[in-house]
């Protein structure tokens, strides 16, 4: 068992060796009902910015 100590980057109480993010295409996001990204596409125009090149 892992010793449960504060996460100060989550907020939460469970503390592990190790994390790893999965990232994910074509995925819909569904924020208060409203679908905000539909199969991986912006459904709002708006909410799509030109690119910026660094």
């Amino acid at each position: 068992m892992l010793p449960q100590q504060v996460n100060p980057q989550g907020g939460g109480t469970r503390d592990t060796k190790g994390h790893y993010d999965v990232p994910m295409r074509d995925c819909t996001v569904i924020l208060d009902g409203d679908v905000i990204i539909d199969q991986g596409k912006f459904v709002d125009r708006k909410m799509i910015v030109e690119r910026v090149e660094r």
